[in-house]
Formats: structure tokens, C-alpha cells, sequence
């Protein structure tokens, strides 16, 4: 099946959705990348944000660095959370050439995984020797060093076939698919409600879940309290307007429920990084220095 996948990208950025770094592997993006047909294994990797990957009922979320190895079928993405990553394809159709690596010889990439997969899906944490691996991998592939890009898969094969497949400890975070999706409908309606103070009782009454439940599964899902990523997304949204209006500081601040022009000025910092006066400045700057032509 293949992965849905969707994120915020940054770096690195292979130049086409998928790349065979030799048989039986492929090297598939995310965002945009298709994960190869008649894969066995998938081993996602996630390079920068926070990046979704649902396997069966459950949803775990990796942070830069995290790995995920499951057997083929894991949908990956959604608009929600932004991150970006990538996922090792791996088949069980195409022994490796002895020329690669003489100790692999005769084996299929993905029959080397397969025993650490014997309890479920196997969580590498950032601190785990195939990390660096997997971000070397990425970053060689995007750069076009396709001979040292392959020298590093076989290290990482080799290192993953040679691991103990006793049970590995779980994701750190991981929910029920269907809380996953709960968490979605409550960050949807944070961001159609801005101009206001949602509460969690709101939340819990309008959703029908407790505030505990509301709390728990959107810190699995965005990494954040409520709070803090409703406040996020007045302040992102207070910015544009600084930058692309006219208006007050302080009719700007009331459009998001602050009647408070030193409350808004204070949590506008702690987002943005700068008092709202600045951002505009900046935005100003910006467009007085930019080159004829040049989007500002």
C-alpha cells in the first residue's frame, strides 16, 4: 500500500519523490514521495519538525532524528504535524549482488529487518547508531553522491541485520489512531477560532472527551499544550497582518481576544521573537531594501 505522506519540507530535499540506491531499496521523500510498490520493510526517518507515521490503529510521532521500522503498509502524513523525512523502501524480492558486501550475499534488504520486527514495529530513538545513518543517507542522496550513498545503506543494513530482535521499547509518542484524529479536529478548530480564548472545558463539551483525554492526545500529536499552539497560531497570524496592514497594534491585538496591548506585545515576543513594532519595522526595511522584482 502505498504511504500518504505530507509535511513542512526543509533540507535536504532529494531532487525527484523517489530514488533506487540500488535493488531492492528506493529512497522515497517526505512530503511527496511514493513509497515503492512491493516494499516488505519501511524504515521512516525524521529529519526536522515532527512527522506522523500510522501503523494498524495507532499513530506515533517521530522528532528529528527518531526512526521508525514497521512492515510495508504504514500510511505516513496528513497536513498535521509539519515535519519532513524520509522512508527507506525495502524489498523482499531482490537479493543483494555478493559484489556489495560479501556478508549480505544472497540476502533481500528487507529479510535483513524482518527479525526486529517480530514484536512490532521497532522505534530507533535519535541516540541510536542508525541515525546518523539515516540523515547521511538523505543528505548524499540530495547531493547526487549516489557510490558513498550506497556505501552508508550497506553499513546501515549491516548494522540493523547484526542487532538482538529482543523487544525494543515503544515510541514515546503514540496514541490510538482515532485520538489522533481527535487532536486534528481540535487544532482545526483552534485555527478557525482565533479571535477568541478557547477553553479546554469548550473543547471537552464540544467534543465529547475529558479535558485530561483533550490535553494528553494533542501533546502526543503536535508536541505542545493547547495553549501554547493556539497562542502560536494568533501570534503567526498577528505577524502577517503586521507585515501586510496598516492597521494598529492594538486593533490587531483585539482581532485575537487580547484587549491588552502589553498582554499582546508580551506573548507576540515569546513567539515571534521580537515586539510586534519591530516585526512591522523589519517588514518595512524589507520592502524599502529589497531589489526591484524581488518578492519581499
Amino acid at each position: 500500500m502505498p504511504a500518504n505522506v505530507h509535511a513542512g519540507a526543509v533540507s535536504p530535499v532529494l531532487p525527484v519523490p523517489m530514488i533506487s540506491l540500488m535493488p531492492g531499496v528506493t529512497l522515497c521523500r517526505l512530503p511527496a514521495g511514493a513509497v515503492r510498490g512491493g516494499a516488505a520493510v519501511e524504515l521512516y526517518h525524521c529529519l526536522e519538525g515532527r512527522l506522523e507515521v500510522c501503523s494498524g490503529d495507532d499513530c506515533c510521532y517521530l522528532t528529528a532524528g527518531e526512526s521508525l521500522l514497521c512492515r510495508a503498509g504504514a500510511q505516513a502524513g496528513g497536513p498535521l504535524p509539519v515535519g519532513t523525512g524520509v522512508v527507506l523502501s525495502l524489498a523482499d524480492d531482490a537479493p543483494l549482488p555478493a559484489t556489495l558486501l560479501p556478508e549480505l550475499k544472497g540476502r533481500t534488504p528487507a529479510a535483513l529487518c524482518l527479525p526486529l520486527l517480530e514484536h512490532g514495529p521497532c522505534f530507533l530513538p535519535a541516540d541510536d547508531g542508525a541515525a546518523p545513518l539515516l540523515s547521511s543517507i538523505a543528505s548524499l542522496a540530495a547531493a547526487g553522491e549516489e557510490a558513498v550513498c550506497r556505501l552508508r545503506l550497506l553499513e546501515l543494513l549491516l548494522q540493523l541485520s547484526s542487532r538482538d530482535p529482543a523487544p525494543r521499547r515503544s515510541p514515546p509518542n503514540r496514541c490510538p489512531a482515532i485520538q489522533a484524529a481527535l487532536a486534528k479536529e481540535v487544532h482545526r478548530y483552534l485555527g478557525d477560532h482565533l479571535e477568541r480564548h478557547v477553553t479546554t472545558a469548550e473543547l471537552s463539551a464540544r467534543f465529547g472527551a475529558s479535558q485530561t483525554s483533550l490535553k494528553s492526545c494533542f501533546r502526543c500529536v503536535f508536541g505542545d499544550s493547547l495553549f501554547h499552539s493556539a497562542r502560536a497560531m494568533k501570534m503567526e497570524a498577528a505577524a502577517q497582518l503586521l507585515r501586510e496592514s496598516d492597521r494598529s497594534v492594538l486593533d490587531i491585538a483585539g482581532s485575537f481576544g487580547y484587549d491588552n496591548a502589553g498582554k499582546f506585545a508580551a506573548a507576540f515576543r515569546d513567539v515571534v521573537g521580537m515586539t510586534p513594532s519591530a516585526c512591522r519595522e523589519a517588514a518595512r526595511s524589507a520592502a524599502c531594501t529589497a531589489p526591484e522584482g524581488a518578492p519581499v
